[in-house]
């Protein structure tokens, strides 16, 4: 195996025992009622989700919905298991709408299934169909907890 495919091999590892590690102990912080007294900051609240919950209007690059369903308005944040989209009351608890999200380099093709949704907002959760879409959602949730610079160790670089 080449040298740089080993060197990205163990990167992606660290980077994914990095964020169970992140995850745990924010999860653990949050049990402990008064060790979070509020959000770390304004894009990365966990509340009652198993994963952090990116606002896309406040990570430095958007995450994009595209090629999607005409009835979605705007992506308003982004988790590993899903989204809330604005639409105009167009979108009912149960739909499912199949969606493309792009960040950078990475593009993942899946469906999302509405689980809440009133006249401007929806949540739904990813249908995972296959270990890749689980991967890349995976990929996705890492580079944007480092390009937030939200990791708690970071690889020095060169």
């Amino acid at each position: 195996m080449p040298k740089n495919n080993v060197l990205c091999t163990i990167t992606i590892f660290l980077l994914l025992i990095t964020q169970i590690c992140y995850n745990y102990n924010l999860a653990y912080a949050n049990e402990t009622k008064n060790a979070l007294d509020k959000p770390l900051n304004s894009y990365n609240t966990i509340e009652r989700r198993n994963h952090i919950r990116f606002n896309n209007s406040d990570i430095k690059y958007p995450v994009k919905i595209i090629n999607t369903d005409e009835r979605i308005n705007d992506l308003i944040d982004i988790s590993r298991e899903g989204i809330a989209i604005s639409h105009k009351d167009t979108i009912k608890k149960g739909d499912i709408i199949p969606i493309t999200i792009k960040y950078n380099d990475i593009e993942i093709k899946t469906s999302i299934q509405v689980v809440s949704a009133n006249k401007k907002r929806a949540g739904g959760k990813f249908i995972v169909e296959n270990k890749e879409i689980l991967n890349n959602l995976l990929y996705l949730s890492i580079a944007l907890e480092y390009d937030n610079e939200m990791l708690k160790t970071r690889l020095k670089e060169g």
